[in-house]
């Protein structure tokens, strides 16, 4: 809420002499994450159904994504800090860090608890035929922690849409 106001203050933005955001690079990357979405929200079907091999190809299809996404930001960092774009030359630079790092940050952390749900199914699938009920018996274990996990990664990614707008198009 800062950044908007500090953006609507001010007379220009990206204020002169400052680099302009890469906005077809990130709406790539933007495309990326959403697809991440699509892809998890499938996956509680996939699992409610018991079909782990499944669900731990769309898992890792997400998790891919998810890394991508956070690859392609930070390329995008490392370009704008080269072209002089820091928090110490501008309020612009500041009030872009702060934003888009947050959401880094939180995506991150999504990365970590999507990964660690991943190696768990997938762990789960190299095990199957040792245990003729084991997958019911996983699905009911592990339910309520994958749902935990597909309601904070599309957190993050339904939030990234209006921040791209907010910050990089507006």
């Amino acid at each position: 809420l800062p950044g908007l106001v500090l953006r609507g203050q001010a007379g220009e933005w990206p204020p002169a002499g400052q680099p302009r955001l890469p906005v077809l690079m990130t709406a790539f990357n933007t495309a990326l994450l959403l697809g991440s979405g699509l892809l998890i929200w499938r996956a509680a079907e996939v699992m409610r159904a018991g079909d782990l091999p499944r669900l731990g190809r769309l898992m890792m299809s997400t998790l891919t994504l998810g890394g991508c996404f956070l690859l392609i930001q930070g390329a995008e960092w490392v370009a704008l800090l080269s072209h002089g774009l820091t928090t110490r030359t501008s309020l612009y630079g500041s009030t872009f860090y702060a934003i888009v790092g947050c959401h880094g940050l939180h995506v991150l952390a999504a990365v970590g608890v999507l990964g660690v749900m991943t190696r768990r199914v997938r762990g789960e699938v190299r095990h199957m035929g040792e245990q003729p009920h084991g997958v019911a018996d996983f699905v009911e274990a592990n339910l309520g922690p994958f749902l935990g996990t597909r309601m904070y990664w599309l957190f993050v990614v339904a939030v990234w849409p209006p921040l791209y707008w907010l910050v990089y198009l507006w």
